[in-house]
């Protein structure tokens, strides 16, 4: 061919392997992007959002890498036996692997999104309904998914909903106004508190020991690794604390009262120190000025419960006395 038409084709080879240049780098930063990305929040429904993004920027990497004229101007460089080519098929499967595995999260995360939400944003009523059979889902994904079937990746999702789960308690059982609500509402609120948080772990226990029955899916030792039930047992053992106040709370204001007066005919301070005694025995947790589902704050926590199991006993001491001085 004319050394002209040699000159032009080798220019526009040279363009073009320009444009290759630039889609590997930008391949190389778009994959250093995402793999600073971080999840926005705690909780499950950070996970669903962190693939979305993810799936959304590989999606319209790969999309214009696939489209028509990419492909020509591919065509025409394997032609000229272009040396950039393996360099770019190379990031190029690292790409196509990284929007694969994207979009097969999103498509398994979606089906479990409705319960995320519930946990996310339900009541505490509502997210004992949903535990179980949110467990159920995850079990599904966890049989079908080329990508979700790795302790890291279950198990960061479980975690997520057992945080979830803690903050649900946290956000509906404050001190101190549960201790300012009727007894019966108080120890309502705060059985149901306990109860999710059982349910919890009583139904991720239901899935492990099915799994391990049918004795064909890899098994279920997530608690071994993830922060599961470290916390959520211990704010159970919290709400039993709070459980055992309240109903003690509201025995002595059941027992010290006018029918204590009139079956003693006790009208002098003894009994007024004891109705006193009452009236104030909850002031330790009242006072309580931190999260007490918190384990850093097991410490302060137990300095106040013992504070009020003191009163429980000086109040039990009272009564013994003022009973025995009536019918001695």
């Amino acid at each position: 061919p004319p050394l002209d038409t040699i000159d032009e084709t080798h220019e526009i080879v040279v363009m073009l392997e320009n444009s290759i240049e630039e889609w590997i780098a930008a391949i190389l930063r778009l994959i250093e992007q995402e793999n600073k990305r971080q999840r926005p929040g705690n909780g499950p429904m950070a996970e669903i959002e962190f693939w979305r993004g993810r799936n959304a920027s590989f999606t319209t990497m790969y999309e214009q890498l696939q489209s028509q004229k990419v492909q020509e101007i591919l065509e025409v460089l394997r032609v000229a036996d272009s040396q950039l080519l393996s360099g770019f098929e190379l990031q190029m499967n690292e790409l196509r692997l990284l929007y694969g595995v994207a979009k097969d999260n999103v498509k398994f995360l979606t089906t479990l999104e409705r319960h995320f939400k519930n946990i996310s944003l339900g009541s505490l009523p509502v997210i004992i309904d949903t535990v179980a059979p949110m467990m159920n889902a995850l079990r599904m994904v966890w049989i079908i998914s080329r990508n979700l079937n790795n302790e890291d990746a279950m198990g960061g999702i479980l975690e997520k909903v057992a945080w979830e789960i803690g903050q649900a308690v946290i956000n509906t059982v404050r001190l101190p106004d549960v201790l300012l609500l009727k007894n019966s509402d108080a120890e309502e609120l705060i059985r149901t508190a306990k109860s999710g948080l059982e349910k919890w772990q009583s139904s991720y226990e239901d899935v492990r020991k099915k799994i391990e029955e049918t004795g064909r899916e890899k098994r279920w030792d997530f608690h071994y690794t993830f922060n599961l039930f470290n916390d959520t047992e211990y704010m159970e053992a919290r709400c039993q604390n709070l459980l055992d106040i309240v109903k003690l709370s509201a025995f002595f204001h059941s027992v010290v009262g006018p029918e204590l007066r009139a079956v003693t005919g006790e009208s002098g301070g003894g009994m007024d120190d004891i109705l006193k005694r009452v009236e104030t025995l909850t002031h330790p947790i009242l006072s309580v000025n931190f999260n007490v589902f918190d384990r850093t704050h097991e410490t302060s926590w137990e300095v106040q419960h013992n504070k009020f199991r003191e009163k429980v006993r000086q109040i039990d001491i009272c009564l013994r006395v003022l009973i025995d001085t009536t019918y001695i």
